[in-house]
C-alpha cells in the first residue's frame, strides 16, 4: 500500500512526451538508436533502415521510474503488415528495447493484423488484450493508440483511426507484474523492401490521464416517422435515459436508448410525433466517456411528414431503355417516376425492379406532382435535369422490352409497366436515342396505347413529358386468352390491366358446361393482366369448356366486353399432321408487317407453348427460332391463330379478320419478299409443318403482289404442295387473317370417279372459282397417272401432271395455264390415264369451261 501511495503521488508530476517537432533525436529527450535506422524530419519520427533483412532494430529513451496512468502514441504505417513486418511500442521496459526482458508493449501488425497489448516476462511475451483481427489488413494505416492503467493494475487498450472515427476500446485486462519503469521505445521487425522507410511515429506520451472536460452537445436531429427521433452528439455518450430529453418542452420519450451501430447517436421513441411542424428537442444530463454531463441545450428541425405511397400514387412516367449515342441527353439509361397523388411521400424502402434485379430506394421526399429520375451510379450527369437517385442496383433496361415494377416497403404494387420497343411512335426511334413517355397519367394503369416516343429532344427526364395530356382511345377491354395451366388451374389474360378487387371474387367464375364455380382466386401478375383460378374438379384432356359471361372491369373502371375464349386441357405433345400453316403474308405493302396464320386441323386441343416458328438459310438449315406463346395458349380444333409484329396495322389493312385470333410478337422469323420457307417445329427441332413459298405462286392475273397473302385451298392439305396454295381473293381484301381463307374449298366425297368442282372457272382472283378443282375417287391407292388438257379442236394444250402417284381419293388443282403460258377462254377436256402395279388400268375424263380472264 505504501508503494501505491507513492506511485499515485508521483504520477501527478512524472510526464514524458515528444512531438518530434524539433527534428532532433539527441535532446528533449535524447534517444538511443543506431544511425541509419531512424530519422527525425518534418516533425515525425521515421524508419530509414534500407537493408533487406530480416531485421530487428529499435530506438529507446529513458522514461523514469514512475508507472503512469496514460500511454499514447500515433503511428502511420504505409503498408499492409505481416508476420515479418510489424512493430512493438514499449510503454516501458527494464532496459533498451532491443535487449528488454521485462515490460509492457503494444504490437501493431503481425499475423492477425491487429493492435494488441502484451506483457514481457523474462523474455517471453504474453498477450493481455487481443485487438480486432484484420483491423490493419490494408495498405495504409494511420492510428492513435491510447493505453490507460489504474493504480490497481487495470489496463484499457483503445485505438482511433485518424482517417475518421472515434476511439474504440479493444479490451481490458488486469496485470500487476511490474510497478516501475526505466525505458520506453520502439522495436521494429522488418523484412524485404515493402516496409522500408514506411513507418512514422508522432506525439508519444506517458503521464497523467488526459481527460476531456467538455460536456457532450447534440449536433443533429432526424425525424424517423411515425414515432422516433435519431439524435447525434459530438462525441460518444453513455447511460442514455428518457428523462434527459424533452420534445417541444413538454413530451418525454417513452424509450431512450443508444444506437447499437454508432456510440455518438441515441434513438428516442415517442408515443407519436407531430407532422409537418417545427420540433424542438431539449437535452440535459447526458454523460460522455469522461463523465461530463450535458447542460440544457436544444436543437430544432421541421418534421417533414411523408406518407408511404399507395397504389397509383407513385407511377412510372418515362423510360429511356436505349439511350442516345451523342445527342442532347447523356448516353445513360434512366426511368422517371412521379408522385401523382396529393400527399407528400417518402420513397425510402420502396423497390424498383425488372425481372432479374431489384433496387431499394433510399429515404427521399417527393412532393405532390414532383418527378424524380432513377438511374445507375454512372448516371450522375442526369442530376442536371432534375431530382435524381443514382442506384447501385439499378436494373439494366432491355432495348426491346422489359417488365418494370414499383412496390412500396410493404410489397404493395404501386405501378407496373411491361414496355416494348413497338410502343415507339416512329419506327426509326426504336434504334435508340428516344425515350418512351406516358401520355395520360389519369389512365396510368393501361400500357398499350398510353405510351409513345418523346416528341422533342429525345427525352424529358425530371420534367413533364412532351406527350403529357395526350388523350388516347383505348381498345375495348376483353379476355384474350383462357389456358389450363394444369388440370385444376385456369389462367385468364386480359388485353388491359384489371381491377384486382373485382377480379378476386372467385365465385363469379362459373363453368357453363358443369356449373362448377372456381374454389379459389390464386392471384394476378405484376401488370394485373393475368389472373389464376383454382377449380376443385379436374378437367379432362381434349374437352372444350366455356365460362359464363363475367362482370369484370379494368383498372380505370371500364367494363370488359366480348366473348371469353373457350378452353380445355391440351394434349401433352403435338404430333405431325395436327397443325398446319394456312396463310402467309411475306411481301407486305408499305410500312405494313408480315403475318403467319396457322390452323389446328386435328381433333385435339393443342398447347402453343410447345410450338416454335422458324425459317431456313440459303443452305436449308433451320434458323431464327421464335416461341410465339411462351406462357401457353390453347388452340382448339378448327381454330386459327395469327402472329405479326403489329396487330393493329394488320387489322386496319385487312378488314376481313378475326381480331381475337391475331397476336403481336416482338419479332417473327424473317420472311423474304421473293421466296423463303416457313416452319412449324417442336423445341427439339422436329418439324411439324413447313411451307416453301415463292412470289411466283401468286395468281398470274395479279400485276402487283405487294400486300397479297398466299392462302391454302384446304387447311389440312399438304403445305409443301404448291398447287394447294393461291393468292387471297381481291374481294376479301387480299388477306383474311384469323378467318377461313377466301379461296378455301370444301370436298365432300361421293361416288364419282373423276369430275370438277364447278363447270366453269375464271382465274381473275375475285375469290369465286379462281381455279379448276378436280376431285377423284379410285378403288385403291397407288395408281400412277398422267393428266392432259385438250382444246375443243382435239389438240393437247397442257400436261399439268406427269406420272404422279394418286391416293385412293383426293383433289387436284389446275390454274388454267400450260407450259407455254396462259390459255385463252374456251371449253377444255381433262383426260387422265392411270395404271396400277396390280395391272389395273383406268381412263377418266371430264370437261371444264375457262371463262374470260
Amino acid at each position: 500500500m505504501a508503494w501505491l501511495l507513492f506511485c499515485s503521488a508521483m504520477v501527478l508530476h512524472a510526464q514524458f512526451t515528444d512531438s518530434f517537432t524539433d527534428n532532433d533525436l539527441n535532446q528533449n529527450p535524447p534517444w538511443v538508436y543506431t544511425a541509419g535506422d531512424f530519422t527525425n524530419s518534418s516533425g515525425v519520427l521515421k524508419t530509414s533502415n534500407t537493408q533487406t533483412g530480416p531485421l530487428k532494430f529499435g530506438i529507446s529513451t529513458k522514461s523514469g521510474p514512475v508507472v503512469c496512468e496514460q500511454y499514447s502514441f500515433e503511428f502511420n504505417m504505409g503498408f499492409n503488415p505481416s508476420s515479418q513486418n510489424y512493430f512493438d511500442y514499449f510503454l516501458f521496459s527494464d532496459t533498451h528495447v532491443q535487449l528488454a526482458k521485462n515490460g509492457y508493449f503494444v504490437r501493431a501488425g503481425n499475423t492477425k493484423d491487429e493492435i494488441s497489448l502484451y506483457v514481457l516476462q523474462n523474455g517471453v511475451a504474453k498477450e493481455l488484450i487481443s485487438g480486432a483481427d484484420g483491423e490493419l489488413n490494408k495498405s495504409s494505416n494511420h492510428y492513435e493508440v491510447r493505453v490507460l492503467r489504474t493504480i490497481t493494475g487495470e489496463w484499457t487498450l483503445m485505438r482511433k483511426n485518424m482517417n475518421g472515427g472515434n476511439f474504440v476500446t479493444e479490451g481490458t485486462a488486469t496485470d500487476t507484474s511490474y510497478k516501475s519503469a526505466a525505458w520506453t521505445g520502439i522495436l521494429v521487425n522488418q523484412y524485404g523492401t515493402s516496409a522500408q522507410g514506411k513507418i512514422q511515429f508522432d506525439n508519444v506520451y506517458s503521464g497523467p490521464e488526459i481527460k476531456d472536460r467538455a460536456a457532450p452537445v447534440m449536433t443533429s436531429l432526424r425525424i424517423r416517422f411515425p414515432d422516433q427521433c435519431v439524435v447525434r452528439f459530438n462525441e460518444p455518450v453513455y447511460n442514455i435515459l428518457p428523462s434527459q430529453f424533452l420534445l417541444n418542452n413538454a413530451v418525454v420519450p417513452v424509450i431512450a436508448e443508444p444506437d447499437a451501430t454508432d456510440p455518438q447517436q441515441a434513438i428516442l421513441t415517442f408515443a407519436s410525433l407531430p407532422k409537418n411542424s417545427l420540433c424542438t428537442l431539449y437535452n440535459e444530463g447526458t454523460a460522455d466517456i469522461w463523465g461530463n454531463l450535458s447542460s440544457r441545450h436544444f436543437l430544432s428541425v421541421f418534421s417533414n411528414w411523408a406518407d408511404t405511397p399507395g397504389t397509383g400514387e407513385l407511377i412510372i412516367t418515362e423510360i429511356m431503355a436505349n439511350p442516345p449515342g451523342g445527342g442532347i441527353l447523356p448516353a445513360i439509361e434512366y426511368t422517371e417516376i412521379q408522385n401523382r397523388g396529393s400527399r407528400k411521400i417518402n420513397l425510402g424502402g420502396c423497390t424498383f425492379s425488372d425481372v432479374g434485379t431489384t433496387a431499394t430506394l433510399p429515404d427521399t421526399l417527393l412532393n405532390p406532382g414532383e418527378y424524380i429520375i432513377l438511374t445507375s451510379t454512372a448516371g450522375s450527369a442526369l442530376s442536371a435535369y432534375g431530382k435524381c437517385l443514382a442506384l447501385t442496383r439499378f436494373p439494366g433496361l432491355n432495348n426491346d422490352g422489359d417488365e418494370l415494377v414499383l412496390r412500396n416497403p410493404a410489397g404493395l404494387l404501386l405501378h407496373a409497366v411491361h414496355y416494348t420497343s413497338q410502343w415507339h411512335s416512329e419506327p426509326f426511334k426504336k434504334n435508340g436515342g428516344w425515350s418512351l413517355e406516358l401520355k395520360d397519367s389519369a389512365t396510368y394503369c393501361i400500357d398499350v396505347g398510353n405510351w409513345g416516343s418523346n416528341g422533342t429532344h429525345g427525352g424529358t427526364p425530371g420534367t413533364r413529358n412532351s406527350l403529357y395530356g395526350t388523350k388516347t382511345e383505348f381498345k375495348k377491354p376483353r379476355i384474350v386468352r383462357a389456358f389450363m395451366r394444369t388440370e385444376h388451374i385456369l389462367e385468364l389474360d386480359a388485353n388491359q390491366p384489371l381491377d384486382s378487387v373485382w377480379a378476386a371474387d372467385s365465385a363469379k367464375y362459373l363453368i357453363a358446361e358443369t356449373g362448377e364455380r372456381a374454389s379459389a382466386f390464386l392471384g394476378m401478375n405484376a401488370t394485373h393482366t393475368r389472373l389464376s383460378l383454382y377449380f376443385q374438379s379436374s378437367f379432362p384432356q381434349n374437352s372444350a369448356f366455356h365460362l359464363h359471361p363475367l362482370i369484370l372491369r379494368t383498372c380505370d373502371g371500364r367494363l370488359l366486353t366480348g366473348n371469353i375464349p373457350a378452353f380445355g386441357l391440351p394434349e401433352m405433345s403435338m404430333t405431325k399432321g395436327e397443325i398446319h400453316i394456312n396463310e402467309i403474308l411475306f411481301n407486305p405493302k408499305g410500312h405494313d408487317h408480315d403475318y403467319l396464320e396457322i390452323v389446328n386441323s386435328g381433333n385435339h386441343i393443342l398447347d402453343m407453348a410447345q410450338l416454335r416458328l422458324a425459317n431456313t438459310d440459303d443452305s436449308g438449315k433451320i434458323k431464327d427460332f421464335v416461341s410465339p406463346a411462351p406462357d401457353g395458349y390453347s388452340l382448339l380444333p378448327g381454330e386459327y391463330m395469327v402472329w405479326t409484329t403489329d396487330e393493329d396495322k394488320i387489322k386496319v389493312s385487312y378488314p376481313k379478320h378475326n381480331a381475337e385470333a391475331i397476336f403481336t410478337l416482338p419479332a417473327l422469323p424473317g420472311f423474304p419478299n421473293d421466296r423463303g420457307t416457313s416452319i412449324l417445329a417442336l423445341p427439339s427441332g422436329f418439324i411439324l409443318d413447313s411451307f416453301s413459298y415463292s412470289e411466283k405462286m401468286h395468281a398470274e392475273i395479279l400485276s402487283d403482289v405487294e400486300g397479297v397473302s398466299l392462302e391454302k385451298l384446304w387447311p389440312a392439305a399438304a403445305s409443301g404442295v404448291a398447287e394447294n396454295w393461291t393468292s387471297a381473293a381481291s374481294v376479301a381484301g387480299f388477306g383474311t387473317p384469323g378467318l377461313p381463307n377466301s379461296q378455301m374449298q370444301t370436298f365432300h366425297q361421293t361416288r364419282y370417279i373423276f369430275r370438277t368442282e364447278s363447270r366453269t372457272f375464271s382465274p381473275d382472283n375475285d375469290g369465286i372459282d379462281d381455279v379448276c378443282i378436280i376431285h377423284y375417287s379410285l378403288d385403291k391407292p397407288g395408281y400412277i397417272a398422267t393428266i392432259r388438257i385438250f382444246a375443243e379442236n382435239g389438240a393437247e394444250v397442257a400436261t399439268p401432271w406427269k406420272q404422279v402417284q394418286l391416293e385412293s381419293s383426293g383433289t387436284l388443282v389446275w390454274n388454267g395455264t400450260s407450259e407455254n403460258g396462259t390459255l385463252p377462254a374456251g371449253n377444255y377436256m381433262i383426260s387422265a390415264e392411270a395404271f396400277h402395279t396390280s395391272g389395273d388400268h383406268k381412263r377418266m375424263k371430264c370437261t371444264i369451261t375457262l371463262l374470260s380472264r
